[in-house]
């Protein structure tokens, strides 16, 4: 299965709310189940269209001052 994507619907591509994580005492176990350990950094949401490059904190703050060296030259 595909899908296509029409042009007008990403024209106002921005920022992205993520999931955040639920703190449990117990990881689940299972074939069905995976997880990351979460290390210290920064969790980034890069948006791109056209003409430039956002980086979004989780928060949705701006990041590209902090990231120059990710953003395209």
């Amino acid at each position: 299965m595909s899908a296509t994507i029409d042009k007008k619907d990403t024209q106002n591509i921005g920022f992205i709310e993520s999931m955040e994580c639920l703190a449990v005492p117990l990881i689940p176990e299972g074939p069905e189940w995976t997880y990351e350990i979460k290390l210290d950094g920064f969790r980034l949401e890069a948006v791109k269209d056209a003409s430039e490059t956002t980086l979004f904190s989780r928060r949705g703050n701006i990041l590209n001052q902090k990231f120059l060296t990710l953003l395209p030259h």
